[in-house]
């Protein structure tokens, strides 16, 4: 009788072999939280294991990303600038040898939407891809233009996840007369990698008053052009993703176009109109002030910013039947109260060499001289950057934007009646920060020190100037002057020359009128250009790194603040020199500041404990901190 057995090589039973083998696969393919533990065992570790934040964060590190950073969907991929740069290069070959067709592919194809350095992170999962899409389009100002590579299709392509995280967009809708595949108006991409269109400069380039005598570029949009139909159903079509799929005010939309008049203005912006409700928005219709479009810019802006239900009183608010005090607190939490600078200017335009571009953005005219309020160096409620501020001011385009905090000076808050014009003028000439700039744009050119008669006493007939416009009244109300002097050498303001007059004329106007004891005064004198190098050499003023030069300069200071003694009883007065300049000389000049200041308030007279800056913005507008030049 033969015996049965089992295969030795398994104990298992006929017929169970197939089992086994798939209880090995799975257990050699199972996730780390479905494998037994076994004794002394370190799990394996999992990326995606990690907590979202921390993940996060890897991404940011990996792809070196910094929010708020400005990014344009637009990309050039590498393939395409080969190509231009193989036309510019070849200029009177019809197309590229066969050897170097492949270079033709970029120009059309290859087309990703988003920096090189993104994709390499799109094609490892499905999840790693939603997670750093998320965060490059919810932490980035993503910017699309129609002119540039691939026009609005990339915003449009780029599909509801883009949609749902976007938190600032900017759109710009002005057509070109280029006819390649990307605007010219910037110069061809840098060879030897792609261009990314990654500044506001580049992108704004078209809309801005530095572009707008380039009329054989830009063009208006037209109804009648097959290419501005398509360019507008793109943006309904984008405009409908994002009413599907974005959410309720986390939205800032910067719209900049350019129409010929309303009728199509009315047709860009109505698919706003089905977004949720918006966190900001801003729109320009033009790179030229236009007040029937400036005019429908606001009013759409107003419209979508509106909170719905909002309560309507008919009643009017008895304001002028308040005790005087509560009237004063309440206009304190006004604009009027809030209104970092009020800068008077010279005559004609204000340079921007030395000082933010965007300065001269917002004037009116109030008397000789422009007299102009500026939010100084707030830049939070924009994208980034200047050139964005220009787009959407609504005193240089056909544009609105409730970011913008550029004001004409409030007169229309004193013309309410009698009895609130005078609470509003207290309210306003007492809180505002008053910039005398007593500068032009030659004084910032290599002559240095200017010899120009007109120059030399610019500034004293800016400070005069200003003094007279406002009105005794006005001066009387006023707490906080600055006087900022322009680059000055050793012979500047002499006592026989027309300048000292008008600056002896000033000095009159402040010891006569102003309320001296509640005023404080600041005299600036600005450096010429930026400080030197770390060692405070600049060969190309060897004549003035001299010992006798700085006692030249001292003794040209002493001349000038020695008038200003009659002004003995101001409640503050802070002065920064520009001599010496070298940096370790810096005691030197800290000590000739308080000299000059005790000669005028006297010898107990401690300007740090009066709240006196260790630097001064005007001294070099566009550097916050001298400390650090």
């Amino acid at each position: 009788m033969e015996e049965t057995s089992t295969p030795a090589t398994t104990g298992i039973p006929k017929g169970k072999c197939h089992r086994l083998v798939q209880q090995k696969l799975s257990r050699y393919w199972a996730l780390p939280d479905q494998i037994p533990p076994e004794p002394n065992s370190i799990k394996p570790f999992r990326f995606m294991d990690l907590p979202l934040p921390i993940r996060q964060q890897i991404y940011r590190l990996v792809v070196e990303f910094e929010p708020g950073e400005f990014v344009t969907l637009n990309y050039v991929p590498e393939s395409a600038v080969r190509t231009v740069h193989w036309m510019i290069n070849n200029p009177d070959e019809l197309s590229p040898p066969e050897d170097e067709e492949e270079y033709q592919q970029g120009i059309y194809e290859d087309f990703t939407g988003e920096p090189d350095y993104i994709p390499s992170l799109f094609s490892v999962s499905r999840t790693v891809r939603n997670e750093v899409r998320a965060i490059y389009f919810s932490e980035s100002v993503i910017a699309v233009s129609q002119s540039l590579y691939g026009g609005l299709r990339v915003l449009e392509e780029a599909g509801p996840l883009a949609w749902r995280e976007l938190r600032t967009l900017v759109v710009r809708l002005q057509p070109c007369h280029c006819i390649a595949p990307m605007c010219t108006i910037n110069g061809w991409p840098a060879e030897g990698g792609a261009y990314e269109w990654g500044t506001e400069t580049d992108f704004f380039d078209n809309q801005t008053l530095y572009t707008r005598g380039q009329s054989h570029h830009n063009r208006c949009l037209k109804m009648n052009n097959l290419h501005d139909q398509n360019a507008i159903a793109q943006w309904e079509r984008i405009c409908a993703g994002l009413a599907a799929h974005a959410q309720p005010d986390r939205l800032q939309i910067f719209l900049a176009c350019s129409v010929p008049g309303t009728e199509l203005a009315k047709r860009i912006v109505q698919p706003l109109y089905s977004l949720p409700r918006l966190k900001n928005v801003a729109i320009s219709f033009g790179a030229k002030t236009n007040e029937g479009l400036g005019a429908f810019a606001e009013s759409t802006v107003r419209e979508l910013l509106e909170t719905p239900g909002q309560p309507k009183h008919n009643t009017p608010f008895r304001f002028l039947d308040l005790p005087a005090e509560l009237q004063v607190k309440i206009l304190e939490y006004t604009p009027l109260a809030n209104l970092p600078y009020v800068r008077m200017a010279l005559d004609g335009p204000v340079t921007t060499a030395m000082t933010p571009s965007w300065t001269d953005c917002c004037t009116t005219r109030f008397g000789p001289g422009r007299i102009l309020i500026t939010d100084g160096r707030d830049e939070t409620s924009w994208p980034r950057g200047d050139m964005s501020r220009q787009v959407f001011c609504k005193f240089q385009m056909a544009a609105y934007s409730q970011a913008c905090q550029r004001y004409p000076m409030p007169c229309s808050w004193f013309t309410v009646s009698r009895q609130f014009g005078e609470v509003a003028q207290q309210v306003f000439y007492s809180k505002a920060n008053f910039v005398v700039q007593g500068w032009s744009e030659r004084w910032l050119t290599p002559i240095f020190p200017s010899t120009d008669a007109d120059e030399a006493r610019c500034a004293p007939r800016c400070f005069r100037t200003f003094l007279r416009t406002l009105g005794f009244g006005a001066v009387r109300r006023i707490r906080t002057l600055n006087l900022n002097f322009p680059p000055i050498g050793s012979t500047y303001l002499t006592p026989e020359s027309e300048s000292w007059a008008m600056w002896l004329e000033t000095l009159d106007i402040l010891e006569a009128v102003a309320d001296l004891p509640r005023l404080q005064l600041t005299v600036s004198f600005m450096r010429y250009g930026y400080p030197p190098d770390a060692d405070g050499l600049d060969w190309t003023r060897i004549d003035q790194m001299t010992l006798d030069y700085d006692r030249k300069m001292l003794e040209a200071f002493k001349q000038i603040f020695e008038p200003m003694k009659r002004l003995r009883g101001l409640k503050s007065l802070f002065i920064y020199l520009s001599y010496p300049w070298r940096r370790h000389l810096d005691h030197v000049r800290r000590a000739n500041e308080q000299m000059l200041e005790r000669s005028v308030m006297g010898q107990a007279y401690d300007s740090k404990k009066r709240g006196k800056p260790d630097s001064n913005y005007w001294i070099i507008p566009g550097i916050n901190d001298l400390g650090d030049q």
